[in-house]
């Protein structure tokens, strides 16, 4: 059945009173019943046990900590909403193990119980014979009436007759003429199979259509991703995704929107990741891909090369707003051409030194647009945080932050691609080496004194560079080594230290001094978790507390640029 509805599906009919809630947004534990439903039978069931366990001990504190690092407890936070469901009945992450505060007592615990009473589907019931059509094959499962529809996909998962499908590569088709169950049960996941009245269906395998799909170049890199999230599937055939996705980006190299590139970067990271024992590999189908990006030369009659170019005009005193303005109205096929730079009033020809000049001082150009842009302590640019993207900018009339953001982006891209000598204007052929396109890259081909290398007179700051590619720092060892990387070395930030995590904040002297907000440049208050401002950080959830600060100023505050 069709992962993606399962994660839309829709709320079911539950009622709760004021009586019933002592903490958490009513709707986040509606939430959390409707995907425990659709979790695996034995997640399921260890999830109403760790529930249960705390309301029969609610003084037990073996039963108020969870390790992340037990298997078990792991697979059921990789379910959907999990995590989300354990923060909002109070549960709180300390170091590598959730933990239910002492501040919670008995009494306190009626949340807990309305999960558990609306997860009892009661009485197994009475035995339900279905009907099952695979192909040209009938098979017959028997299942109790008050069996959840995830205890169904266990069961077939389980079943040889019916080829032990992964449940996540079950489509279940019911009706004249067959016709997906999410069609007419958007909440069928977290629904008995009585409730769903099934005697009789179809069942496919979308693995099969995939492998079509693959095959054929027909396939998405969505469907691809939701493929890759079957383990099974990606044992199995790992060697096959992996070569479906490289021929698939190959084949939609220069058609793939921003969404589309977002969701190949995901597939990538799963069958492909960025370490360095595949650099050369990536490099390499890099190396394949590149000839996509360059225009064919187009000769006319006499033999000349007629390709056209994209013609950039920049004033030298206003470089940055005459640049955005040309770049933000160019289509994605104009900025595939060659650049060729003008200096407004100042005739010389762009044999490559213009084009350099350019990218230099249009780095230089953003680190002075102090409304835009700010500088790193190690003098690399990141967004302002306070800038919204609906902003408008000063010199570049009706232009919003958004846009002027997409603009650097596009001529940071052009740097990328663009040639940075005459070695690099000849065209790479398809079946260049890798040691071809990177000399034709670096200009190693020839002699030193003669390379002039593109600069782009600012970097972009490290955490940034991985927002925009998708890959942004996630663990608190990623967070800092990022928070360091743009820290000043004679001044370093305490919060990157080994210090900071072995020491308590007596002996930082920070007892009693942090709370779970933080107050950007600008002054406002960002509040790291619910009332933050009011959470005193103790040496218990002072890990908490420097992972959630530093995600948010290095990651959710930049984001949207």
């Amino acid at each position: 059945f069709s992962e993606s509805c399962a994660v839309k599906r829709a709320m079911a009919d539950t009622t709760m009173s004021d009586g019933d809630i002592t903490m958490g947004d009513a709707s986040e534990l509606e939430r959390l019943v409707l995907n425990a439903k659709a979790w695996p039978t034995e997640v399921f069931e260890l999830f109403r046990r760790l529930l249960q366990n705390v309301v029969s001990n609610p003084d037990d504190a073996k039963f108020r900590k969870l390790k992340l690092s037990n298997a078990r407890i792991s697979a059921l936070f990789a379910e959907t909403g999990a995590q989300e469901g354990f923060q909002a009945l109070g549960w709180v992450m300390s170091g590598d193990a959730l933990e239910l505060p002492t501040s919670i007592g008995s009494k306190d615990l009626g949340n807990f119980e309305f999960v558990l009473k609306q997860t009892n589907c009661g009485p197994p019931g009475d035995l339900l014979c279905l009907t099952v059509l695979r192909g040209a094959l009938k098979s017959k499962l028997e299942l109790p009436s008050n069996t959840l529809f995830s205890g169904l996909a266990s069961k077939i998962e389980q079943s040889d007759a019916l080829g032990r499908i992964p449940r996540k590569r079950q489509r279940v088709l019911i009706g004249v003429p067959p016709r997906p169950l999410e069609q007419t049960f958007p909440q069928f996941a977290s629904m008995t199979i009585s409730e769903l009245g099934l005697k009789a269906f179809k069942l496919e395998d979308t693995w099969e259509e995939m492998v079509a799909d693959l095959r054929a170049l027909r396939a998405s890199f969505e469907s691809l991703l939701s493929v890759l999230s079957c383990k099974k599937t990606l044992q199995d055939n790992f060697d096959f995704l992996l070569d479906s996705a490289k021929a698939l980006l190959k084949s939609r190299a220069m058609k793939m929107d921003q969404s589309e590139l977002r969701i190949a970067r995901k597939c990538f990271a799963i069958l492909w990741p960025p370490v360095a024992e595949t650099r050369l590999a990536r490099l390499e189908h890099c190396a394949a891909c590149t000839p996509l990006a360059i225009p064919q030369k187009n000769e006319g009659q006499d033999g000349q090369d007629v390709a056209s170019q994209f013609p950039l005009q920049v004033e030298r005193a206003d470089l940055f707003n005459s640049a955005v303005s040309q770049i933000q109205k160019a289509s994605t096929e104009e900025l595939r051409r060659p650049l060729q730079v003008t200096f407004v009033g100042e005739a010389a020809e762009d044999a490559g030194g213009p084009r350099r000049e350019f990218f230099n001082d249009f780095g230089r150009s953003c680190a002075e647009r102090k409304d835009l842009w700010q500088t790193t302590p190690a003098g690399s640019l990141t967004p302002v945080t306070s800038v919204t993207l609906t902003t408008a900018v000063s010199g570049l009339s009706g232009l919003s932050a958004g846009s002027v953001f997409h603009s650097c982006g596009r001529v940071y891209g052009l740097a990328l691609c663009q040639a940075e000598n005459a070695a690099q204007e000849q065209r790479v052929r398809e079946n260049a080496t890798i040691q071809e396109l990177l000399a034709a890259v670096t200009g190693d081909d020839e002699p030193q004194a003669q390379q002039q290398k593109l600069l782009v007179g600012a970097s972009l700051a490290r955490p940034f560079l991985r927002c925009v590619q998708v890959d942004a720092p996630e663990s608190l060892e990623d967070l800092q080594a990022e928070l360091n990387a743009e820290s000043d070395e004679s001044s370093p930030d305490f919060r990157g230290s080994t210090a900071f995590l072995t020491s308590s904040l007596s002996e930082l002297g920070l007892e009693g001094q942090l709370t779970f907000s933080r107050e950007k440049p600008d002054g406002t208050v960002v509040q790291l978790k619910p009332d933050g401002s009011n959470q005193i950080v103790t040496d218990a959830t002072k890990l908490d507390w420097l992972k959630f600060m530093l995600r948010n100023e290095l990651v959710e505050s930049i984001e949207e640029a």
